[in-house]
């Protein structure tokens, strides 16, 4: 079997040779829209939210439905060295009966990556995003405008990657801002910490080393320091300062040349809480 494309029908030479390869496993993988040197990925899903507790209580349920829209776009460079990206994504639904519990999330980042050479990389990210909680988040403070608060998170992120033959060192700094919308009650006077106490800084260093003991198949170690520090000091134990650190480790095995797909052999745990029972179902249209 000759390793030549074959040219598509109605393209040019030009365009065909511009062309990114065939997905060998979904040929329906979007190719994008060529930009000079950049793909243009547009993206839209049409739908309908159906819920049968709109508001997120415990109590008295209220059923409602409406229509979704979730548009996309991503920009991604396509060169032999180096790498630039921006994505643009958002959320929307518009309920018919509960207006006041209308979604409006949306995301923005870019993303660049440095081939200094081609051991030495070094990569950067910056993004913007707003969230909408609804009363169904586990650290709601203000119950009756919790339909209305939101987080407003703002990140940036620098690495630098150096491969020595088979071990890789792999150094990540973020540095987040996690800002919640502050609510308050026209029928209380003075000053009233609202959702506005959960507002914080948070500092994240990241290194990992990964050893790779076959073609397939590496290990990695990964060490890290999480800071936390937020602007109010108040507590449910009483207006001390709040602030946080811990350093987690982790050892895991995993295929060296996969995608984040691939298995992986490690140790995690989790927990979670919520404050109400829903129920959710959604009809979609991709274009």
């Amino acid at each position: 079997m000759s390793g030549r494309r074959k040219r598509s029908r109605g393209w040019s030479a030009k365009e065909d040779a511009d062309r990114p390869e065939p997905h060998d496993l979904d040929p329906f993988v979007p190719i994008g829209f060529r930009i000079g040197s950049f793909l243009l990925f547009p993206e839209a899903e049409i739908g309908a939210d159906i819920t049968n507790n709109v508001l997120d209580t415990r109590f008295d349920t209220r059923s409602d439905v409406g229509p979704e829209v979730k548009p996309k776009v991503r920009l991604d460079s396509d060169w032999s060295r180096h790498s630039l990206g921006f994505e643009a994504n958002a959320d929307r639904i518009w309920y018919s009966e509960f207006p006041i519990a209308d979604v409006k999330n949306y995301q923005m980042l870019m993303r660049g990556r440095l081939d200094v050479t081609s051991r030495t990389r070094l990569s950067g990210e910056i993004e913007k995003s707003q969230v909408q909680e609804g009363a169904s988040s586990i650290s709601i403070t203000d119950i009756a405008n919790a339909a209305n608060s939101k987080l407003i998170e703002e990140h940036a992120t620098a690495g630098i990657e150096h491969t020595f033959n088979r071990l890789t060192l792999k150094l990540t700094g973020i540095v987040a801002d996690y800002n919640y919308s502050d609510t308050t009650d026209p029928g209380l006077e003075g000053v009233v910490p609202f959702a506005d106490i959960r507002d914080y800084r948070e500092v994240v260093g990241t290194l990992r080393s990964t050893y790779e003991f076959q073609p397939s198949w590496a290990g990695f170690i990964e060490t890290s320091i999480n800071d936390r520090d937020y602007r109010e000091p108040i507590n449910v134990a009483g207006a001390v300062p709040r602030a946080s650190g811990r350093w987690p480790e982790s050892i895991c095995a995993s295929p060296a040349r996969c995608s984040a797909k691939s298995p992986r052999v490690g140790a995690s745990s989790s927990r979670s809480t919520t404050v109400s029972a829903r129920s959710q179902g959604r009809f979609s249209m991709a274009i």
